[in-house]
């Protein structure tokens, strides 16, 4: 009874070391990603950004004309 028991904790452990080795590696390989794709990242968030507000602008005032938008 008492070697399954400690078989069972072995098994434990041994998978959350490999979780736990698993999610670091991820984290690091997704960390080195961004840092290398940072600049794609941002231009693509402003675009991103200036068609929300486009699209704001245009429920609100029904047209994308800037000159009668930034006269109200």
């Amino acid at each position: 009874m008492s070697n399954i028991k400690n078989m069972k904790i072995k098994l434990r452990l041994l998978i959350y070391f490999t979780l736990l080795s698993n999610i670091i590696y991820a984290q690091t390989v997704k960390n080195s990603l961004f840092k290398k794709n940072i600049n794609v990242l941002v231009e693509e968030m402003e675009f991103m950004y200036g068609y929300d507000q486009t699209v704001r602008e245009y429920t609100i005032f029904k047209t994308f004309d800037k000159s009668a938008t930034n006269r109200i």
